[in-house]
């Protein structure tokens, strides 16, 4: 945290900065706590916010984030104390460290507008978190001790998620999802549980660590840097993330530009070298990882503890020799090139490698190449032949019609639907997450949108959106100018910080790794070091005598940030506790009393946390079905009113509340309830089936009281529904053959019966008789087929014709039908 210097900038006015700097308690404080969260949060799933309302996620996801916040707090606080006597408004850091504060402020302006309390104001708090870690990233890189030992941290931090991720591989650790086996085959996700965030940060850690290496000049600093290349890409390749495939390229050429192209050879050099020796053991460990991963899942027991694998076994020693042998063959010829080579090509002066613009030549010349060989390897060619056997499966499917770009492009077209209603301030926090069955093209699952900036655009709108895009467009220019500007020191000082900032930021595109708290705490920290390069010369307007006036308020308040921070997280962490112990309880089958008074408490202080809601209304309800206690049933349908004015979209509470009512045998409530279902869920079918039979049950009483223009009313609401799910089911049959469709979706028996049965009432036999015949080949024994045969053989009658086999086969399954036609016949 930079000392002011008022008046002209000296020399020693600048040693008294760093000193104070040093031999400062907040200082030190601060950085701790950063180097702490790092590794800490990062085992934490890498706090990933997954905007999920499932009884599980909160306990393992809600809680490490509101440590997280917990902890913000704190260091907000030291901040604000801090710039008390040390901050006052002059350059463009300064400044920017205000400006950051406008992302929060979007959040909070569209939580007026939310789509889900909990989410906006979950987000809202993240966002204090993201921003504050802008504001430390600026100041704590101000001082050159402090700036060394983030960026060494930051390296060091990610070095470890890499190994931890080889140790799941091998059986010698363990965490849930850390290697997953799917349909696609083993892919490696550490503490991620998800392949491809985890390839957008190995991507920025290989980056960062070839940049490392091109610039050490020390032997262990060489020698830390080049063993952990082929552990890097080796686990990139593991991933089986083609999007990760498709955008490192992107990121080079936004990365090579800005070092020599003397360092650019060197870069690739490794880069090739590093490639060439993962080659030859990918596919070996591939297969070593899945055979040691199945066994390993083979012991989880029930509560997910596992049998990890010591060294002693054979499968787990062949793939360390391998990983070994290329990471130390690689290592030492890296190192053997940089140490004797490297160094001594770079210190030389070449003057044909010294040409303006020459750092643009080699990106120009990878493009060209980058294309040449993009075509070689979608291509059936032999040099493709010749990647790993599990690269090259991945790479083969890399086109425009493979599922995965289908799907996100389906996501970001749904994006743009939701957008349109909430156009300027949007949806707020977890906006998609609460939305997006609204609005969906067709019935997938998704509570991400695959795309930081739409879900951005999403929950804070085009007011949000424009801040976000002013202030990260505003960082990365005067960045450039910046960089062209300063020393090769102050350049190798924040350039780790870009480095991992572009990376990110540009997988997050096409993928949602900003959704873990821990990756965009990491970027904003990243995004405040590359602010802190800028050129500390003070702007014209800020001698003013109103901002030497009001400077105070700036830390005022973060100082009332950190507080209301702190009451948030503390509060959220207590009633997570509590509705933790709750859970524990009840999985211990202790007596009600103990699992309802921790969940009570957990309601007393977050009320609507729509978690802890149906926790409890979930218990009240099987309470009331024993015993229909009207007391019991009012206190249920009290939480859920209460919760459903904060989240008014969450389906979950919203079925609780057709349970209860279906308990209660509510027939108007019910109704209510279904249509409004299929205006929020439109691709539920038992929505349709619920609606469709509650109408024409309606249509039915209301002719028989000889209420026809009712009776036809209910009866249109019917068919309504009926053709509403044909015309889906037609639309799903123009989805590309290579995208998913999702949940399925089809006409039900029970709906076909209730449209059958409308037109039948309306006089349209014809088409009651085509609605029927579809279903009638199902099995006979089932009433409910016998019901529909019963109905199309009246509608056949009606019209002159007959069914005489099918008339048979019901009779002689049912005598009773045959009075039961008759029935129908009668019917006018």
């Amino acid at each position: 945290m930079s000392q002011p210097v008022y008046g002209k900038s000296s020399k020693a006015a600048k040693q008294r900065q760093r000193n104070t700097e040093e031999t400062s308690i907040l200082y030190w404080l601060t950085m701790f706590f950063v180097v702490a969260f790092m590794f800490f949060s990062s085992f934490q799933t890498a706090l990933f916010n997954g905007e999920s309302n499932q009884l599980f996620a909160v306990n393992s996801f809600e809680s490490p984030i509101f440590s997280a916040l917990l902890w913000s707090s704190f260091i907000l606080i030291f901040i604000a104390i801090y710039f008390f006597s040390n901050w006052r408004l002059k350059d463009r850091a300064d400044l920017l460290s205000i400006g950051v504060w406008l992302i929060p402020l979007t959040y909070v302006i569209s939580s007026f507008t939310a789509a889900s309390d909990h989410l906006s104001t979950k987000m809202i708090f993240l966002q204090i978190m993201y921003s504050s870690f802008f504001v430390i990233g600026i100041y704590l890189n101000k001082n050159q001790l402090g700036n060394s030992i983030l960026r060494n941290a930051i390296v060091m931090c990610s070095y470890v998620i890499v190994l931890y991720g080889i140790l799941n591989l091998f059986g010698n650790a363990y965490a849930r999802d850390g290697v997953m086996l799917t349909d696609q085959g083993l892919r490696l996700t550490s503490v991620f549980q998800y392949a491809n965030a985890y390839a957008a940060f190995l991507m920025a850690a290989l980056f960062a660590c070839l940049y490392l290496l091109v610039h050490s000049r020390k032997w262990y600093a060489i020698a830390g840097h080049s063993l952990m290349l082929v552990p890097i890409i080796v686990s990139f390749w593991l991933t089986l993330s083609r999007g990760g495939i498709v955008v490192i390229p992107f990121v080079l050429l936004l990365v090579l530009p800005f070092i020599s192209l003397k360092k650019q050879f060197l870069f690739l050099g490794y880069l090739v070298i590093a490639s060439l020796g993962s080659f030859a053991i990918t596919d070996k460990m591939n297969a070593v990882g899945n055979d040691i991963v199945s066994r390993i899942l083979a012991t989880r027991t029930p509560d997910g503890k596992v049998s990890l694998l010591g060294l002693s076994d054979p499968k787990v020693l062949e793939g360390w020799t391998y990983l070994l042998i290329a990471t130390v063959g690689v290592a030492a010829v890296t190192f053997l090139i940089h140490r004797f080579l490297g160094i001594r090509f770079l210190e030389k002066q070449v003057s044909w490698l010294s040409f303006k613009f020459s750092s643009f030549a080699l990106p120009v010349l990878a493009v060209v190449v980058g294309l040449i060989g993009f075509y070689i390897l979608t291509s059936d060619s032999p040099i493709r032949k010749m990647l790993p056997d599990t690269l090259e499966k991945r790479i083969e499917n890399i086109n425009f019609e493979q599922h995965s770009v289908l799907e996100r492009t389906t996501f970001y077209k749904d994006a743009f639907k939701l957008i349109g209603d909430y156009p300027i301030t949007g949806a707020g926090g977890g906006g998609w997450a609460a939305l997006y069955e609204k609005y969906q093209n067709n019935p997938y699952t998704s509570r991400q949108a695959h795309n930081f900036f739409l879900q951005f655009w999403i929950e804070v709108g085009t007011l949000g959106i424009l801040i976000l895009a002013a202030f990260l467009l505003y960082i990365m220019y005067q960045y450039i100018r910046s960089y062209i500007t300063s020393d090769e020191t102050s350049r190798r000082n924040t350039f780790i910080f870009y480095i991992i900032a572009i990376s990110l930021l540009v997988h997050s595109v096409i993928d949602f790794e900003m959704s873990y708290a821990f990756i965009a705490s990491l970027v904003f920290l990243c995004l405040g070091g590359m602010v802190s390069g800028f050129s500390t010369k003070e702007l014209a307007f800020t001698n003013k005598s109103f901002f030497t006036k009001w400077r105070i308020s700036y830390p005022i308040m973060l100082g009332v940030i950190a507080i209301v921070t702190f009451i948030y997280s503390a509060t959220s962490m207590s009633a997570n506790s509590r509705f933790a112990a709750s859970l524990n309880n009840a999985a211990a089958q202790k007596p009600l009393q103990e699992i309802m008074n921790p969940l009570n408490g957990a309601l007393d202080l977050k009320a609507t946390h729509p978690d802890y809601v149906l926790t409890k209304v979930g218990f009240l309800i099987q309470l009331y079905s024993q015993n229909k206690d009207e007391n019991i049933f009012n206190e249920a349908v009290t939480l859920i009113q209460a919760a459903r004015t904060k989240e008014p979209h969450n389906k979950s509470i919203y079925g609780q509340e057709y349970q209860l009512y279906s308990l209660k045998n509510d027939p108007d409530k019910l109704l209510e309830l279904a249509t409004e279902g299929l205006e929020k869920y439109p691709w539920d079918t038992s929505l349709y089936d619920s609606f469709a039979t509650m109408h024409l049950q309606r249509s039915q009483a209301a002719r028989a009281g000889s209420n026809k223009a009712l009776a036809d009313q209910h009866a249109d609401k019917v068919i309504g529904a009926y053709q509403t799910v044909i015309q889906k089911i037609e639309h799903l049959k123009t989805l590309p053959d290579a995208q998913m469709q999702g949940a399925a979706f089809d006409l039900s028996v029970t709906l076909i019966s209730a449209a059958g049965q409308a037109y039948y009432g309306k006089g349209d036999y014809n088409a009651a008789a085509e609605a029927l015949k579809g279903s009638i080949g199902g099995n006979i024994d089932d009433a409910n087929i016998q019901t529909i045969i019963r109905w199309y053989l009246a509608s056949v009658m009606k019209q002159g014709k007959s069914d005489q086999e099918l008339y048979n086969k019901l009779i002689a399954k049912n005598p009773n039908e045959k009075n039961e036609i008759e029935k129908l016949l009668q019917m006018q």
